[in-house]
């Protein structure tokens, strides 16, 4: 089963610039080496990952845009601080207006806005520590939230994402 974790692994694999090992991948992530390593198992088994730390990025985006949503749902809660996220980050928020910001919580943010919690625990630290991680996790949430019009916006700009990525 892909899970959380696994897509968090599937999308540093992507957008990782030079490709690290299991150990750095998990620090980078803030998670474990042998959670990185079955993530990577089961994302193989999938036909996710190739031999060599390669991202089937087609594939990924067309889970992503078409499943996201309903495996990884999300609802707009209390208002908090954090980063922006969905079609409020950067990579969509010059195409979609919105009337009240949506947030990945982080206590220290510099937007306040309504809470959407991010794919799984780690996201945030991967998105605070990695900008081209935020990007991609900033779409994964507008996938999951946003409406039909910003979920066909967001599939286009992952595969843009993910395909400029292994291409690297």
């Amino acid at each position: 089963m892909i899970g959380p974790k696994e897509v968090l692994v599937a999308l540093k694999l992507a957008v990782a610039r030079v490709p690290g090992t299991v150990r750095s991948v998990g620090s980078e992530l803030g998670i474990s080496a042998a959670t990185v390593s079955r993530a990577m198992g089961r994302l193989r088994d999938a036909g996710l990952l190739y031999s060599g730390h390669k991202i089937n990025a087609m594939g990924l985006n067309e889970l992503l845009s078409h499943a996201a949503r309903y495996l990884y749902p999300a609802v707009p809660g209390e208002f908090v601080l954090g980063i922006p996220t969905g079609s409020f980050a950067s990579p969509l928020s010059g195409e979609i207006l919105g009337a009240e910001p949506l947030v990945m919580p982080i206590p220290e943010g510099p937007v306040r806005g309504r809470a959407v919690e991010p794919i799984c625990a780690e996201a945030a630290v991967a998105a605070q520590k990695d900008e081209r991680m935020y990007e991609v996790l900033a779409l994964v949430d507008a996938l999951r939230i946003g409406s039909s019009r910003e979920r066909r916006i967001a599939s286009r700009k992952l595969k843009e994402c993910l395909g400029a990525a292994s291409i690297n």
